[in-house]
């Protein structure tokens, strides 16, 4: 009976070992293979297996909200239709949060609540045009940063078994359910009136209230935008989202000051996954204050223009992640 007894709690003592051990020998493996991945196979991460969809967020300005158009001909949705077109078995779905007016403070400010609600494997940037003329927010560093250790932080922002159960589990997204509240669309200038600015999904909402910069203001716009660019990309990092730099269409005044920035960040920090899309628009550039079939007047890109920039962001990004074309996009 004792023999029995002692074997029984043996075999308890294994089984509880193994299940114990089982996760960390899982995350260790999941770290190791990323490793791996990053550091021997050019960054390239497919994660789209945990899902249905490669799921995207593109944050910016009114330049991906996709001002003066319908939200099918933004370049976020131009994006999903032509690379799901090209790519039928690796499907992706494109989350719009460009807001007009946002600047790239704003958008550090919502990266985390991003995240938490929609759980992407990728966010598309392009932000820096109204950096010049928009009043910065103040940021509250992450938590990571403090001197007190968290252990349930730790693990939500280091632990890819923990990354792996987020996109297994996240919920389906619904359009419909995605709206924005802004004056500064023609479309609804009125409605939008005395109400906060702000993108709202669910029970979730999105700041994007702005102010001017005083004139008198004394500060390095270039050093600003490249700082709050460069925590983008660790927000990314922390939790194993990759973040992909966009440059803009328009390559003139504000534009090509953004776009500067853009490529000089990626540069200065070895940072791999930028898509520049310059020179694909450099003949197709307006005169000055004028329109063209690619460009409004005031350079926000048409349908015709945003068509190009999703078809050459689908292409640089397939080839960023090592995704092959199956079918020739239109």
């Amino acid at each position: 009976m004792k023999i029995k007894k002692m074997r029984q709690q043996h075999k308890f003592l294994v089984i509880s070992g193994w299940l114990l051990a089982a996760p960390l020998l899982l995350e260790f493996f999941l770290q190791a293979g990323s490793y791996i991945n990053q550091t021997f196979f050019m960054h390239k991460q497919q994660t789209n297996w945990l899902s249905s969809n490669l799921r995207i967020i593109t944050m910016g300005d009114s330049n991906t909200y996709g001002l003066y158009l319908d939200k099918q001909d933004a370049y976020p949705k131009q994006l999903e239709s032509i690379w799901n077109t090209a790519h039928p078995h690796r499907p992706i779905e494109v989350i719009n949060l460009g807001y007009p007016g946002a600047n790239s403070s704003r958008l550090v400010a919502n990266f985390e609540k991003a995240v938490q609600q929609f759980q992407p494997d990728i966010v598309l940037i392009m932000i820096g045009t109204n950096d010049g003329w928009t009043a910065p927010i103040t940021i509250t560093e992450s938590t990571s940063n403090n001197a007190s250790f968290q252990p349930i932080s730790w693990i939500k922002l280091h632990s890819r078994l923990y990354r792996l159960f987020c996109l297994a589990t996240r919920q389906p997204f619904q359009d419909d359910d995605l709206t924005a509240v802004t004056t500064s669309d023609p479309k609804q200038r009125e409605t939008a009136k005395g109400r906060p600015a702000t993108i709202n999904y669910k029970n979730t909402a999105f700041d994007f209230s702005m102010n001017f910069r005083p004139v008198t203001a004394q500060f390095d716009v270039e050093a600003e935008m490249q700082k709050n660019i460069e925590r983008l990309i660790q927000l990314g990092k922390n939790h194993h989202i990759e973040v992909f730099l966009l440059t803009y269409a328009a390559d003139k005044g504000y534009y090509k000051q953004a776009n500067k920035v853009a490529i000089k960040t990626a540069a200065d920090n070895d940072h791999p996954y930028l898509i520049n899309t310059i020179n694909t628009f450099k003949d197709l550039q307006p005169s000055k204050n004028n329109s063209n079939p690619y460009f409004f007047s005031d350079l926000h890109a048409t349908a015709q223009g945003n068509q190009i920039l999703a078809n050459e962001i689908s292409k640089q990004l397939a080839s960023k992640l090592g995704i092959p074309v199956e079918n020739t996009s239109p």
